[in-house]
């Protein structure tokens, strides 16, 4: 037997109601996972934005250290140099500690300029 047309339309409009619904939540649902997307890729974004910021620090950082190493070594050897000349003997040790010493104190110069400059 079949149904009371009444009840029978009644049930398709439930049922059609319940498919809106559901596909409303779908649609709810990618709305908001474009929203998240749309979030991560601006994360993302800055993130890169703040690597090539940090990347650009480091060459600046290797580049004032570089420097500060070539000066260093010229300064050493001219102070070697002149001690040489001043006491009339070359001695080995000693200007390999100046000229290591006058390096390192300049990559060490360079480097703290480029991080406090």
């Amino acid at each position: 037997m079949g149904e009371d047309p009444e009840i029978e339309i009644k049930r398709k409009i439930e049922e059609a109601i319940h498919r809106l619904i559901s596909i409303e939540q779908k649609n709810l649902q990618r709305e908001e996972e474009a929203i998240m997307k749309e979030n991560l890729n601006a994360q993302i974004l800055e993130f890169e934005r703040k690597l090539k910021i940090i990347q650009q620090k480091n060459k600046e950082t290797k580049l004032f250290m570089f420097v500060g190493s070539i000066y260093g070594t010229i300064t050493g050897v001219t102070i070697y140099g002149v001690n040489c000349l001043y006491n009339e003997e070359i001695n080995l040790e000693m200007g390999g500690v100046i000229i290591i010493g006058s390096i390192l104190i300049g990559t060490l110069i360079g480097g703290l300029t480029s991080k406090y400059r």
